[in-house]
Formats: structure tokens, C-alpha cells, sequence
């Protein structure tokens, strides 16, 4: 069900959060498969590479702040 906190998430930031624990969570099942070298290559390339890249791009998008965010 963490796929659907991909979609159904409020912010961005948590949308993230959600992204990365299904990275984990498909490295994990790489280790439960005996295939320790796919969940390294998983882990440093998904997680560090594109969660990164990601993670940056939310810090500096710019976001109006509306007056209907704070009632």
C-alpha cells in the first residue's frame, strides 16, 4: 500500500518520503531473493542518485504560499 502514499500524498515532501521507502522496500526484497549485488546497485543508485535529484528539486521549486493553506 506505500504506492498509494506515491499518489494520495498532500505535499510533495511526503510523496518523497513515500518514494523512498519503496526503494527500500524493492532492495529488500532483492536481499530476501539471495541477490545482494541488485540491492546494493538498488540502494546506491535509486536511493542516493535519484533521491537526491529529486529531493533538490522540491528544496528549490518555488511555492506560492495561498492564504488558504494557513485556515
Amino acid at each position: 500500500m506505500v504506492h498509494l502514499g506515491l499518489i494520495l500524498a498532500q505535499r510533495v515532501a511526503h510523496s518523497m518520503l513515500s518514494l523512498i521507502f519503496c526503494f527500500m522496500a524493492v532492495s529488500g526484497i532483492f536481499i530476501l531473493l539471495g541477490a545482494e549485488f541488485l540491492a546494493a546497485i538498488q540502494i546506491l543508485v535509486y536511493l542516493a542518485s535519484v533521491g537526491l535529484v529529486v529531493l533538490f528539486g522540491i528544496m528549490l521549486t518555488r511555492r506560492q504560499i495561498l492564504e488558504e493553506d494557513f485556515e
